[in-house]
């Protein structure tokens, strides 16, 4: 046991007043005359012991009443945190959660200005030399470097803590108390953990470690979770993405509520333009899936967003996402000696697409595939080259793995050994030599085409390419001969003959197609079949989609790294944020373009736009945490057999009560020094004096008796 006010124990020297009355009674006795002393001398033995023992009785009720009186105003504690060294200078590490669930409210109003008061009675209750952390799980700059010995500017930085996306786990940032703290000595360490307990954001995977002599104390805000439906992921369907062209985009809806949902709607912008909208039925604690349909009608870089109707919580009925529209495909083309390439030129020339498709097309011969730098290319295609040597083997490797694409067509001079070395660096089969006779009979048509594939997207929809249900088909007349490996590919056409006519190799972000046949009519008849041009031109889609497009989007709480393309000489880049704010990130220059750091500048949920001048390189869509929309609460007495399992410590809990100042005031100090029991002892008195009165009652009337 300790006491608040040790001085008052001073009092107990009051104790010795009763005694001394009783002791040294000055009063002098008056003489009675009685006609007989028989009656009183009988009465002597039973009266005078009644007398004494109630005598003895008051002094005792006495001297107990002003023993309890004063060490009740000496405020004595049973012994709790810092009971032991109370007199010592203490360093408060102060964690408050400003994850977004902390926006909530109840009756005691917003879960964070709750955390906020809680915090500052901390502080005002603080003793001289002592310090403060100051940390939040969110991340707005208060981290663990600062230690405060004014209260003034910690009072300041309190107050201004606001609920923020992409939160740490709370336990995470009790971390970076717990190693701080242990760069310090010679002081009392304690640890306040003040939060709503979200489940979904209260631990993480990461081992914490052992604090030492450090003392934790968790401090519960908030009641339970209301209702919530949120958007938890939103997928762009279509890999190639053209003008005017539809595109598919499904969104993940997720009700965490335990009312089942029907004709839920949810809407998808563009640019900031309302184009579809969608109904769903959600189970209690399910998910469910909308899909929507939209058709881009400019080119280039452009936002969207899926949103739901208002609910309680308002910070997941947004998810953002970006879309390119290329405003045109950079082609390298490579063209074997003495190899035909003319269709393939005329396909891409503009008088075919008529504007409608962009392509820049550059030729070179095979010979100068060596010293070309691929990286400024969207795709490469490779018609009737013979010879593959290793660096041009490593280049093609390094261009694919990075995210280009390549389109191959056979040639007659072909070595064997070069195209399956060129196969086996990308993880794929090898080239086996050819079947069938140039300009002869047709040994194969299509048997088989993978229509779910991405690349033949809606193309088969229209009657011109389909002959009822089967697509056009081709003769094959001379092929070669290819055996898939067991790396990631798949043939995406296949000849009657159970050969491969159109396959894929997937190499790290990138692919390769190859096609079977050259592009001249001594192989096959398709430069001369309507599937031609339309294979062709998604062949060419697919393959130089930018990698930047599969990416997704961060989350708020992602240290993000973003790769962009298209730069143009040495300007920097930098990030525009929803505001308009800039932020000049750390760049790295690599292969194909540059990537660069945003974790520093995304501090909420928009779009961002990465610019370099007055060009946009690319737009980021930046989400927050899906796991931050579960708001589920943890029972405070989980929450603190939980610390007390992963850090090897006991855990105090505070409880704020109403969370008036009065309490919070009195649990602070109860949780740090222990149970105040002045109450006990005041009530102790009271029962004393109760008790004197009550005995000094009965022995007035038998006084008088007597």
């Amino acid at each position: 046991m300790t006491f608040l006010n040790p001085l008052i124990l001073l009092g107990l020297l009051a104790a010795a007043i009763p005694i001394l009355i009783h002791l040294f009674n000055f009063r002098k006795p008056k003489k009675v005359d009685f006609s007989t002393l028989a009656f009183l001398r009988e009465l002597e033995k039973t009266a005078m012991q009644r007398v004494k023992i109630e005598q003895w009785l008051l002094l005792a009720l006495r001297v107990l009443a002003i023993l309890f009186l004063v060490l009740g105003f000496a405020q004595p504690m049973l012994k709790g945190s810092a009971s032991d060294a109370k007199h010592a200078k203490t360093v408060y590490a102060i964690v408050i959660d400003n994850s977004l669930s902390m926006k909530l409210r109840n009756v005691r109003g917003e879960y964070l200005q709750q955390a906020r008061t809680v915090a500052a009675q901390l502080v005002k209750q603080a003793q001289k030399g002592d310090e403060f952390l100051l940390l939040t799980t969110a991340n707005n700059g208060l981290t663990a470097r600062n230690l405060y010995r004014n209260t003034g500017p910690l009072l300041e930085e309190i107050r201004k803590i606001q609920p923020e996306p992409g939160a740490r786990s709370l336990m995470r940032t009790a971390r970076q108390s717990f190693r701080r703290l242990a760069e310090i000595s010679d002081r009392n360490k304690e640890v306040y953990l003040i939060s709503d307990l979200q489940r979904a954001t209260f631990l993480d995977s990461l081992e914490t470690e052992k604090p030492q002599n450090v003392s934790i104390a968790l401090v519960p805000v908030g009641s339970d979770a209301p209702a919530n439906v949120a958007i938890t992921d939103v997928q762009i369907d279509s890999r190639i993405i053209e003008q005017g062209q539809p595109v598919g985009v499904t969104a993940t809806l997720t009700n965490y509520s335990e009312k089942a949902l029907s004709n839920f709607q949810a809407s998808v912008y563009l640019e900031g333009q309302p184009v579809a909208q969608a109904l769903a039925n959600i189970g209690s604690k399910d998910q469910a899936t909308v899909q929507f349909t939209l058709t881009p009608q400019k080119r280039g870089w452009l936002g969207g967003e899926v949103r739901i109707e208002g609910d309680t919580f308002e910070d997941d009925n947004r998810r953002y996402f970006s879309l390119l529209v290329p405003e045109k495909r950079t082609l390298l083309l490579v063209r074997g000696d003495g190899e035909r390439t003319n269709f393939v030129e005329l396909a891409l020339s503009p008088q075919v697409t008529g504007g409608r498709v962009v392509f820049q097309t550059q030729t070179i011969t095979e010979g100068m595939l060596g010293g070309t730098a691929l990286e400024s290319y969207n795709c490469v295609l490779i018609i009737g080259k013979k010879r593959f040597s290793s660096g041009e083997i490593a280049n093609l490797k390094r261009y694919i793995a990075s995210g280009g694409g390549l389109l191959m067509f056979p040639s007659r001079g072909m070595v064997t050994g070069e195209y399956t070395a060129l196969f086996s660096a990308l993880g794929g089969g090898k080239a086996s030599g050819f079947s069938g006779q140039a300009g002869g009979p047709a040994i194969g048509k299509f048997d088989r085409v993978e229509t779910e594939h991405p690349l033949f997207e809606g193309m088969f929809a229209n009657g011109d390419l389909a002959v009822g249900k089967q697509v056009e088909t081709v003769d094959a007349r001379y092929i070669m001969l290819y055996q898939p490996g067991t790396g990631d590919e798949q043939t995406l056409i296949r000849l009657t003959n159970n050969q491969p006519f159109l396959h894929e190799i997937r190499n790290g972000k990138g692919s390769a197609l190859l096609v079977t046949v050259a592009p001249d009519p001594l192989w096959s008849d398709l430069p001369s079949r309507g599937l031609f041009i339309p294979l062709l031109y998604r062949a060419v889609y697919y393959l130089s989609a930018s990698r930047a497009q599969s990416e997704g989007s961060l989350g708020t709480s992602d240290d993000g790294e973003v790769f962009v393309s298209g730069l143009q000489g040495s300007e920097p880049v930098k990030l525009v944020g929803v505001k308009g704010d800039e932020y000049t990130p750390q760049q790295n220059l690599v292969y194909n373009g540059m990537v660069i750091s945003v974790d520093e500048a995304i501090q909420q949920s928009g779009l961002y736009d990465v610019m370099q001048g007055n060009r946009v390189l690319r737009k980021v869509a930046v989400n927050a945490d899906s796991r931050e929309s579960d708001l589920v609460r943890m029972p405070p007495e989980e929450g603190k057999q939980q610390i007390k399992q992963i850090t090897g410590t006991p855990v105090r809990m505070v409880d704020v009560g109403a969370g008036t100042d009065r309490q919070i005031k009195e649990a602070i100090g109860t949780a740090r020094f222990g149970q105040n029991l002045w109450n006990v002892f005041l009530f102790l008195a009271l029962l004393c004096l109760l008790a004197e009165m009550f005995v000094a009652l009965r022995k007035k009337p038998s006084s008088q008796k007597t």
